[in-house]
């Protein structure tokens, strides 16, 4: 009787089994290429942090500006409202000669500081840019209401 040999089958060869670990091998080493910390990376990611805390910063700062010039800007406005409430209150009891020389000037003071106002309350743009554009034009007008009112009213005695 013959004895049965055993033989390898043809994927579990020595040559294939070198072949297969030596592949795992390499496989593992570029896996674990990834898991190195790289130092660029850590910090942009560092430096995207501090920028969006800045940013933060800033932002909020903006947004506490803009409502202390809001706050401001109404107070002052308010008491434009008075002031020519006061000045149409003394044009009524004044001769017709005062009241026709100065009632278009306190109609249109009148207007512009109602206009300022409803400006004032729908502005809602936070970019910075814009904020200063809106800003410096808004107190130029209400400068020139101002400086109006003190000149006619200047005037009404």
């Amino acid at each position: 009787m013959k004895k049965k040999t055993t033989t390898m089958s043809s994927w579990a060869s020595p040559v294939n089994i070198a072949q297969v670990f030596t592949a795992s091998m390499i496989c593992l080493f570029f896996i674990g290429c990834g898991d190195t910390p790289d130092p660029i990376a850590d910090l942009a990611t560092q430096n995207a942090n501090f920028d969006s805390r800045e940013m933060k910063d800033a932002h909020s700062e903006f947004l506490t500006k803009l409502r202390r010039f809001k706050r401001v800007s109404e107070q002052t406005l308010k008491r434009n409202e008075r002031r020519i409430i006061a000045f149409n209150e003394k044009m009524e009891e004044a001769g017709p000669t005062f009241k026709a020389r100065y009632r278009n000037e306190a109609a249109v003071l009148e207007q512009r500081n109602r206009s300022l106002k409803k400006k004032l309350g729908e502005y809602n743009d936070e970019s910075l840019h814009t904020w200063e554009k809106f800003k410096t034009g808004f107190n130029d007008d209400m400068d020139g209401v101002g400086k109006s009112m003190t000149v006619l009213f200047k005037d009404d005695g």
